[in-house]
């Protein structure tokens, strides 16, 4: 059945960040290279929530705090310094991301004040060693047009990356230093609505079009990152973190939604039974499973685990309620456990006999006083003394008594979503002290104004009227990563046929990685330019250009030539090519010769990559008759 998204009061709004391709990062001189695999040291850190500007603690922070994790931040030797450890203070902001900044808010049609101020973001989940982010906000009031309406971008700031996370072990939490830093534009809108969840993904992708006109947005998985905020009518304002691919969000809105209206509908039913709040408290049963037969059970109490219970009257069978795809409210709940580092519930609902069970959850009915249609829910948890088994109870008493709850969720590849932390709120920002306001004179304006680059939007325009390069392909082509990188091998080698080399990244590259499943983010812009540049300067035939790339995946050789020594892939001059294919034909039958087309077919599989098909064929056709 096709949904009405606009009856149902969908609301959207973005925060899409996008990692720059600056030479050093946003506070320090270190490269953004992240090409350092080996730490040469490893830092423990714990962190505690501070009181922001206003003097409240963020509710955000005050959970991340009652999880109680160590944190572990691995140090590379030239991708990390003392002012990522948060050891000294930082250096003044980045001129190159600074400027890129302003490139990107212009573009998006922002308001630029004179004067802009570095703030400090309360970040206590781990990944800031700090504790806090710093962020600046450098454009305000833009918009993107989209179907003839106005896209409201309430700002465009330039801020540092995090950690990245690297394992977790238990509620030790391990993180690689070398990303924290990096350059980060972060685009946020105002809200969308009256649009379907495809038609939001496009304004997605046509905001990501513009930034990336800078030709100044790194490239791979992870590089670019939406963060998807969503509400329906009498639902709840959900942002949804970590939507890495573009083609997701359309996904994760029509998951988001039937998620949160199947619980709306689950919640009504409960409250019809006339159950409109519960006052349940977690009971330690662990007596209870002492001689249980359950490996999950003895391996909790093993490692010096205790097992709550508690009950949730009417909740019998809603349990087992799919609310999004395939996820049903149980996971839902277990979702909840699991964020403080659990591996989840088991509930009445499910199959007990599978866990060898079914005798205990009869004697837990009897002590909490469970009726038939109450469920009974069992967490074991490690010394937290009840408190996750409380958080939980509490969550399902806000939904019955107030509906859903604000909250910070998630993203999963089937589009569902799962709980991560409460919804941040204003509390956690405050000024940077270390780093002094940065003056933007109208001077700089106009010069950024002057030098503003070419929008996706008239490139593809020039490439299929100028270039003359088929529409598909150029489509494909703006989308594509490897788009600048196409556009320095034409600056650098002009004569060179660039539908070839348009065709070669968008359709070439692709089927190389489907058929050698390769991982093309390690496939550096320097060594695809030096390659094709080669080539351009007659030294290899196009023909040799797949070999040489897949031998860069299985040597990690990045310079080209060494490659194409190695593989003896330089190309013949006519007289080498006429010595080898004379060696041929002196080996072949008489007969077999008679069929030239065959011969000569045979001679272009055999030399095709160190000698031009138009070279064989002349030559073949010379010899052969």
């Amino acid at each position: 059945m096709e949904v009405d998204y606009k009856k149902l009061g969908l609301k959207v709004g973005f925060e899409i960040h996008f990692q720059l391709n600056t030479k050093h990062k946003l506070f320090c001189d270190c490269p953004t290279t992240m090409k350092e695999k080996e730490p040469i040291a490893i830092i423990k850190r714990k962190l505690h929530p501070v009181a922001g500007e206003l003097g409240e603690v963020d509710i955000a922070a005050q959970y991340e705090y009652l999880r109680d994790r160590e944190f572990y931040y691995e140090v590379f030797e030239k991708e990390s310094c003392l002012i990522e450890l948060d050891e000294e203070p930082p250096k003044p902001i980045n001129k190159e991301a600074l400027k890129i900044a302003l490139q990107t808010s212009m573009l998006l049609n922002c308001y630029i004040p004179n004067e802009v101020q570095v703030m400090r973001k309360t970040v206590i989940d781990g990944s800031n060693t700090s504790g806090f982010q710093r962020t600046t906000a450098i454009g305000f009031n833009g918009y993107v047009e989209y179907k003839g309406k106005k896209i409201k971008i309430n700002q465009v700031s330039l801020e540092e990356d995090a950690c990245s996370l690297n394992k977790k072990e238990g509620k030790k939490i391990f993180y690689k230093l070398n990303r924290l830093g990096i350059p980060l534009i972060e685009v946020t809108t105002g809200i969308i609505e009256g649009f379907s969840p495809k038609e939001v993904e496009e304004i997605a992708l046509k905001i990501g079009m513009i930034v990336k006109s800078t030709g100044k947005v790194k490239r791979g998985l992870g590089t670019i990152r939406q963060d998807v905020n969503i509400s329906i009518d009498g639902g709840a304002r959900v942002e949804i973190k970590g939507v890495q691919k573009l083609e997701w969000i359309s996904k994760v809105i029509e998951k988001e939604v039937e998620r949160q209206l199947n619980l709306l509908k689950i919640r009504e039913e409960i409250r019809a039974k006339g159950i409109t709040t519960i006052d349940e408290k977690p009971v330690d049963v662990t007596s209870i499973f002492e001689k249980t037969e359950s490996k999950i059970m003895r391996s909790v109490i093993k490692k010096g685990g205790r097992i709550f219970a508690f009950k949730l009257p009417g909740f019998s069978g809603m349990l087992k309620r799919k609310v999004s795809g395939d996820k049903t409210l149980g996971k839902e709940l277990a979702d909840y456990a699991k964020s403080f580092d659990l591996k989840g519930l088991i509930h009445s609902d499910e199959n007990l006999d599978k866990y060898k069970l079914t005798n205990e959850f009869k004697k837990l009915k009897e002590i909490l006083g469970a009726k038939e249609d109450d469920a009974i829910v069992i967490i074991g948890e490690f010394d937290t003394n009840g408190k996750v088994s409380e958080f939980v109870i509490k969550k399902v008493k806000t939904l019955l008594e107030k509906g859903l709850e604000k909250e910070v969720r998630g993203a999963n590849e089937d589009g569902t979503t799962r709980f991560t932390r409460p919804l941040p709120g204003s509390a956690r920002m405050y000024p940077e002290t270390d780093i002094p306001p940065v003056i933007i004179s109208d001077g700089m304006k106009k010069d950024i104004k002057n030098s503003l680059p070419e929008t996706l939007d008239k490139k593809l325009e020039r490439f299929i009227n100028e270039l003359k390069i088929p529409k598909e392909i150029t489509r494909q082509l703006i989308r594509s990563e490897f788009l600048y990188v196409f556009e320095n091998i034409l600056k650098k080698n002009p004569e060179i046929d660039h539908k070839f080399v348009a065709t070669f990244i968008t359709s070439k590259l692709k089927e190389l990685k489907r058929k050698y499943n390769l991982d093309l983010d390690e496939l550096t812009d320097e060594f695809l330019e030096k390659t094709f540049s080669t080539y351009a300067e007659g030294k290899i035939t196009r023909d040799a250009i797949e070999d040489i790339i897949l031998e860069f995946f299985k040597s990690k050789i990045e310079n080209p030539e060494e490659i194409i020594e190695k593989l003896n892939l330089w190309k013949l001059d006519e007289d080498e090519v006429k010595k080898r294919i004379e060696k041929i034909l002196n080996n072949l039958p008489e007969n077999m010769k008679k069929n030239k087309q065959k011969v000569i077919g045979m001679l272009i599989g055999k030399l095709k990559k160190v000698a031009d098909v138009e070279t064989i064929t002349k030559t073949a056709n010379w010899l052969l008759n």
